[in-house]
């Protein structure tokens, strides 16, 4: 797994960037699945995801850990307030992908 610490990072960016723009979504045909229930039903039914971001917290939970144990691409591994920039929600799960926009 890859951990990052720095905002300057690509993949981050582009987490960020698809966040906060549905221009951006629409632009680059990808979308943002957050959670561990979305992003298991999501690899069960279409396969791997285009990325994959996980807080450091979440990767005690067994959950996550077992969808990133099985999981290519490799993981992006973020501190828990990085993780915070990229989740949509008030209380983060622990795990968002990118996925191709159907």
């Amino acid at each position: 797994m890859k951990t990052v610490r720095s905002r300057a990072n690509p993949l981050f960016r582009t987490f960020v960037k698809l966040k906060g723009s549905p221009r951006e979504r629409r632009r680059a045909g990808n979308t943002l699945l957050e959670g561990p229930h979305l992003v298991a039903s999501y690899m069960e039914r279409k396969g791997a995801p285009v990325a994959i971001a996980v807080s450091e917290e979440a990767l005690g939970v067994p959950e996550i850990r077992q969808l990133l144990d099985s999981q290519r691409p490799e993981p992006l591994v973020l501190p828990d307030a990085l993780f915070r920039e990229i989740s949509s929600v008030t209380t983060p799960s622990g795990i968002v992908a990118i996925v191709p926009i159907p």
